[in-house]
């Protein structure tokens, strides 16, 4: 019994995998285009809040407005 479990989880384990990698392959690119990212830091008394159509460009952003609320 022990061993049927450990193979089915082999399997789908390997299936979710699969999966995975299709997924990514296909929609990477997409996904970077499509959606809008907003980052919101607490910084001090401030809250800033950037909207980019990536979450490491609207990281940047609401980084550097943090950092302008320290000047």
């Amino acid at each position: 019994m022990k061993s049927k479990v450990l193979t089915l989880f082999a399997v789908m384990f390997s299936l979710s995998l699969a999966f995975a990698t299709i997924n990514n392959n296909e929609t990477t690119e997409v996904k970077e285009e499509l959606f809008d990212c907003t980052v919101t830091l607490s910084c001090g008394g401030a809250t800033i809040s950037a909207t980019a159509s990536t979450c490491k460009k609207a990281g940047s952003i609401a980084g550097a407005g943090c950092d302008a609320a320290f000047e």
